[in-house]
């Protein structure tokens, strides 16, 4: 039985990590598209990587302070591994519970969002940027910013991740798992977009 458990935990481990660093990876291409915007929209956009500390200012993601190594940060953090992977696995939860069935995908997500990104954005925020001090993110001056850790404006964003971390859970656990194939990835959205 012990045996069971142990490579049940090793297995969605590498589910929550698989999660984790396609979500380091998409937060690293949400960073490199808006520092490549005009400057028009932001402006004082500049990394520099300096010995054991990192220096960001990026108006956009209103990051301007020198990282201890400690926060791992860049362009993204790798804490945010941890994070994503805990998030996409939560919302895969909520996908896959039984009250959920009948929901269209676009609830599904939209519900893990509410109920799991923001609360783990806020608890690892609180931890990490307020009790640490790493400051990987501040969203203080965003619209809808609760406490500088979460921000409602980052909704539709969150949701387009959450509608891929739902497939990519499924592909990934067809893959280590052996659990049945998820439908194609087209089919997959063409049941998001209508609402099934």
């Amino acid at each position: 039985m012990k045996v069971k458990t142990l490579k049940s935990v090793q297995k969605n481990s590498m589910v929550a990590l698989i999660l984790g660093i396609i979500y380091f990876f998409m937060e690293c291409i949400d960073r490199w598209v808006t520092s490549s915007l005009p400057n028009a929209l932001f402006t004082d956009k500049s990394m520099q990587v300096a010995t054991g500390s990192f220096t960001i200012h990026n108006t956009y993601h209103n990051i301007n302070m020198t990282q201890s190594f400690a926060s791992l940060t860049g362009w993204s953090s790798m804490w945010m591994v941890l994070v994503g992977g805990l998030c996409g696995i939560g919302i895969a939860a909520i996908a896959k519970a039984w009250w959920t069935d009948k929901w269209p995908i676009i609830a599904k997500a939209s519900f893990g969002v509410i109920f799991v990104v923001w609360p783990l954005e806020f608890i690892s925020g609180s931890i990490l940027n307020n009790h640490f001090n790493l400051g990987i993110w501040d969203y203080g001056t965003w619209p809808f910013a609760i406490r500088g850790q979460i921000t409602l404006a980052y909704f539709p964003v969150f949701l387009i991740v959450a509608i891929l971390a739902i497939w990519i859970d499924e592909a990934a656990r067809h893959w280590i798992m052996d659990e049945p194939r998820p439908i194609k990835f087209s089919s997959y959205l063409k049941k998001v977009f209508t609402f099934k």
